[in-house]
């Protein structure tokens, strides 16, 4: 595991790594079984996700809502 620094409400980001694994949150993505919250062409997990995409791998294999795009969608009662 390597530490990255904070993230922009000051929570730690770290790699993790396993044997033959440099990057296991970018392997998830690729994989399928995680997503970009980034968005921004270029960094390795947008990349990821859309090669997973683009084979329909994973969450990509049938039709998928972004956990942002659902909670835009169902606000929460604002009792």
């Amino acid at each position: 595991m390597s530490l990255e620094g904070k993230d922009r409400y000051g929570r730690t980001v770290a790699v993790c790594s396993a044997e033959g694994v440099a990057d296991l949150g970018e392997a998830m993505v690729r994989q399928g079984y995680a997503i970009d919250l980034g968005g921004e062409a270029g960094n390795p997990y947008h990349d990821a996700e859309a090669q997973a995409q683009a084979a329909k791998s994973g969450i990509w294999r049938r039709t998928f809502d972004r956990p942002s795009d659902w909670r835009q969608a169902h606000p929460r009662d604002q009792d």
